[in-house]
This record gives structure tokens, sequence and C-alpha cells, in this order.
């Protein structure tokens, strides 16, 4: 349901930011 497209949302924008995380701190 729509908690399952929230939390597949929020886990995109963290893996995105966690790679922009991982670049600039190598």
């Amino acid at each position: 349901g729509a908690v399952l497209i929230m939390t597949g949302l929020y886990i995109n924008v963290f893996g995105l930011r966690w790679r922009k995380a991982v670049k600039v701190g190598s």
C-alpha cells in the first residue's frame, strides 16, 4: 500500500545521499 511506497522512496533518497557522502568522502 501507500506505506510500502513511502518506505521505498525514503530508502531511495537515503541511498542517494549515502552514495554522495561516499563519493565526497573518497
